[in-house]
Formats: structure tokens, C-alpha cells, sequence
């Protein structure tokens, strides 16, 4: 598995910037992520996919209802073909 100090520190590699201008680019492109997500908006890659947070109203056992916030992420059909590129093998455990 892959955390965020192993992302930052390939992102900062292929940026050829220092680890913590690469922490610095990765939280603003989440905090720009978030806000549209937060406004209602899809977000679209190209070559990628998309992300869009979707409400749902939820009962409890309890007399309210509450509701549920699910994070969808949508694969590209490009993005899809390009993972099987890889080896099933390689780097994919269960």
C-alpha cells in the first residue's frame, strides 16, 4: 500500500521539486478537489475519470433521517485500458 509521504515523495521526483513543495502542490490540488466536489460539481480528467459526491438520505432505528455522503469515483474507459496494460501480476495484491 501506498500512503501519502510514499506519494509525495515519487510526485516530488517527477516534479524535480523538494518533498515539501510536492506536499505543498498535492494539498492544494485536494483543497481545489474538495471545494468543487463541496459546490455540487463533477469533477472531470481527462483520461482519467471523474469524481462526484452523491447525498443519500439514510434512516436510522432512530425517529430522523440523516443523510450520507458517498464519495463515486468513475473510471475512464481509458484510464481502465491502460491499467490492464500492466501484468496482473505486478504490483496488484488482494
Amino acid at each position: 500500500m501506498i500512503n501519502k509521504a510514499d506519494f509525495i515523495k515519487e510526485y516530488a521526483l517527477l516534479l524535480c521539486v523538494s518533498e515539501k513543495e510536492a506536499q505543498i502542490k498535492y494539498e492544494t490540488f485536494l483543497n481545489v478537489l474538495k471545494n468543487f466536489l463541496a459546490e455540487g460539481e463533477e469533477v472531470r480528467f481527462l483520461n482519467f475519470g471523474s469524481f462526484q459526491l452523491i447525498k443519500e438520505a439514510q434512516k436510522n432505528k432512530g425517529a430522523f433521517e440523516a443523510d450520507r455522503i458517498r464519495l463515486e469515483f468513475r473510471p475512464s474507459k481509458s484510464f481502465l485500458d491502460s491499467l490492464e496494460a500492466f501484468d496482473d501480476t505486478a504490483g496488484i495484491s488482494e
